[in-house]
């Protein structure tokens, strides 16, 4: 995918609030002011001719009042300062990419005489001013911008000017008439998840399935015990006869269908970077893995806003994945009152049931990737599973937790993520003591050694 560099120009102002305060260059002409006035009032060096200053001394002190009375004139016609926006409707970039935003001042010629020094977006923590560009020639404000993957919303900025003899600073808060809708869609990154691991029971011929009904309606063999194998496997006679410990290998159902859900609350959009960033990549690979072998995959997304969904697509409609992620809107507000309260887990049980009726017309693999935060949230996981197992479906509950995702792939770690990723343990053995260790899989697992 390419940025849109084609961009229709839209004859449209954006409206303006400003405020002026005192720059620093003020001080320095205040000072020049006041020091010439005692030297020509009181002549308070000694040794030193009043008569060869008289008129040194008035010049110094007239053209810092002239100068003081340019920049308030200069200051008050700013204050007529408009953007003429050039952009499309929506923008679209990969991400680590930049994308850009053109905005003309107006009126013509007044930007030669101003400097700008601030500059700030009016939009959510995961976009961001990279770099930026004043074109006196052109009278236009070029803006670099980037970010993490999902819908970003402008909807104005913020510009701070200073005028010609740096003696005052005027502020305007732009607000757009029309918000500019930024996607960033997430880069493909190398193969990190373990699916094999998750998903151990996977076609290994495309297009082919079975629909017996239920694990371990025949046993296929008898091997000797691994680590990993329930002890309820375990054939007592075999063992007695061979003095080892043998288990029953049964013949598994293959799947071809898989829905993955993800439910993303308030906290995977905090830190830099913020544990959406890798939750996406992991999405990215888990699907990739499974297409690539055949598999049909669905992906539901709930966030505190919205939801969205992909029905099944194969390894030749993937874009339709990177589509949907870039979709995710981020929220404006990440106060510590929006945070307290989260929707995403409150409905994961309404839309699992939804979605995997409509869909899941034959048994899937349903993997849920989720961080439950309470005791309300553990309760719709434990009906979850029940459903799901009930209408013979395979559940692989994905432990997402924010700052263990950040922790494992994120170079930036310091002492306050180990605290925070101890923090998540706790609710992690929580969370195993309420479902065991079957099917239940932590973040450390996705990674391939």
């Amino acid at each position: 995918m390419k940025s849109q560099n084609h961009r229709e120009e839209i004859d449209k102002r954006s409206t303006a609030t400003t405020w002026v305060k005192i720059s620093t260059g003020s001080y320095i002409f205040v000072l020049i002011a006041i020091s010439t006035l005692i030297i020509y009032t009181w002549n308070p060096i000694p040794y030193i001719d009043l008569n060869n200053l008289v008129f040194l001394s008035s010049a110094v002190l007239y053209i810092t009042i002239v100068a003081i009375a340019i920049d308030i004139t200069i200051a008050g016609s700013s204050k007529n300062i408009a953007l003429e926006i050039t952009f499309r409707n929506s923008l679209e970039v990969i991400e680590g990419s930049d994308t850009s935003l053109i905005f003309l001042i107006k009126p013509s010629g007044i930007a030669n005489l101003l400097s700008i020094k601030k500059i700030h977006l009016s939009s959510d923590k995961g976009l961001k001013i990279s770099k930026w560009r004043f074109d006196r020639k052109n009278q236009s404000l070029e803006l670099y911008l980037s970010g993490y993957p999902g819908r970003h919303v402008v909807d104005g900025l913020y510009i701070e000017i200073e005028t010609p003899l740096s003696i005052l600073r005027i502020g305007f808060n732009f607000a757009l008439e029309k918000p500019i809708e930024i996607r960033i869609v997430p880069m493909k990154s190398r193969h990190m998840f373990n699916v094999e691991a998750v998903v151990p029971y996977i076609p290994l011929i495309e297009g082919r399935s079975s629909r017996r009904k239920g694990v371990g309606s025949e046993v296929m063999s008898i091997r000797e015990f691994t680590p990993h194998d329930d002890y309820k496997k375990i054939h007592w006679k075999a063992t007695a006869r061979t003095s080892k410990l043998m288990v029953k290998e049964y013949e598994h159902r293959m799947y071809r269908n898989a829905l993955l859900v993800i439910s993303i609350h308030y906290l995977f959009y905090l830190g830099d970077p913020p544990p959406l960033v890798f939750l996406f990549r992991t999405v990215v690979d888990v699907i990739e893995t499974l297409t690539s072998i055949g598999m049909r995959v669905a992906l539901g997304i709930i966030t505190e806003e919205d939801i969205k969904i992909v029905d099944f697509i194969d390894r030749f409609r993937i874009h339709e994945v990177y589509r949907i992620l870039s979709e995710v809107k981020w929220p404006k507000d990440l106060s510590i009152t929006t945070i307290r309260y989260t929707s995403s887990n409150r409905i994961l049980k309404w839309f699992v049931q939804t979605v995997t009726k409509n869909i899941c017309r034959d048994p899937c693999i349903v993997m849920l990737a989720i961080d439950p935060l309470d005791d309300l949230d553990l309760s719709a996981v434990n009906s979850i599973t029940s459903f799901l197992k009930s209408s013979k479906h395979s559940v692989k509950i994905l432990l997402t937790t924010p700052s263990t995702l950040r922790f494992m792939y994120s170079s930036k770690v310091g002492m306050e993520d180990i605290s925070e990723v101890m923090g998540e343990m706790m609710r992690v053995r929580r969370m195993l003591t309420r479902f065991g260790v079957r099917d239940v899989y932590l973040p450390t697992v996705y990674l391939k050694t």
